[in-house]
């Protein structure tokens, strides 16, 4: 089979969809299945791209395309410009790792759908009515056109068949995985503390700082914590600052234990 996989948000500014992909795209590479497998991705992943070759090289796999098409998700050209060169390739099946498939794509395709969050929170991106019902139009179509559906979790599965009448059997719960790396050294350790200040155990938030990843809440539930079990601990948030959400770092730094609370900012 020829198997496009859309990796348009592939790279880490993306965050975790950006990690998904990649992962997802390495490790299917490295399984040296019978499958054909054609990568389309945007330019500000290079990076990840020549990896991914790299990764072909060593585990002898055979060689995937990997087609640039520089076309920015959430688009007009997504929806004009890229159903036409998914044609061009010929594809017996395409995974769409988010809910973002051309509306005018009519071939087999499996889609990631990993929440339904913007049903229950919109937030400031997706508050403005023409943004939202334009959002609702594509997951629903997504959802409804889909051979198969894969979300990572029973809770977003729930969803999915309950807000997107969708039918259980057609909902795989995959969960998501974790990339480990065993050789970090304890200097290496010792390094990471010192340039962030971690001075006390630590509870580890990883995320972008926008409004649906609850983090004010979590900023209160743990100044709770410390409070009723008196433990010397710190609760370190490390991902970027949403510029759509500029008060919630002043927000959760409005508890009693703000001095426990520290902020990275983004890490690779």
């Amino acid at each position: 089979m020829r198997i496009g996989i859309d990796a348009r948000m592939m790279g880490c500014r993306h965050g975790g969809i950006g990690r998904y992909v990649f992962e997802l795209a390495k490790n299917l590479l490295a399984a040296r299945a019978a499958d054909h497998y054609v990568i389309f991705y945007n330019g500000d992943a290079e990076d990840e791209v020549a990896e991914l070759k790299s990764g072909c090289s060593k585990f002898g796999a055979a060689d995937p395309e990997f087609i640039q098409v520089n076309i920015r998700h959430y688009s007009i050209a997504e929806q004009f410009k890229l159903h036409r060169i998914l044609n061009k390739h010929q594809l017996d099946l395409v995974h769409f790792p988010n809910f973002n498939v051309p509306l005018l794509y009519d071939k087999p395709f499996i889609v990631t759908i990993h929440d339904l969050v913007h049903h229950k929170i919109s937030g400031h991106k997706k508050s403005r009515y023409l943004h939202f019902q334009a959002y609702r139009k594509i997951i629903q179509s997504a959802a409804d056109r889909s051979s198969k559906i894969i979300t990572v979790s029973e809770y977003s599965k729930r969803d999915i068949i309950k807000l997107l009448n969708q039918p259980a059997g057609k909902i795989s719960v995959i969960y998501e995985g974790v990339s480990v790396r065993p050789d970090v050294s304890e200097k290496a350790v010792a390094e990471i503390r010192r340039k962030y200040l971690l001075r006390r155990p630590y509870f580890l938030f990883v995320g972008v700082l926008e409004r649906k990843k609850n983090i004010v809440n979590l900023a209160r539930g743990f100044d709770l914590f410390v409070k009723n079990f008196a433990l010397d601990m710190d609760l370190v948030i490390a991902g970027k600052p949403d510029p759509h959400y500029p008060d919630i770092k002043h927000h959760a730094l409005d508890i009693k234990n703000s001095d426990r609370l520290v902020f990275t900012g983004y890490i690779d």
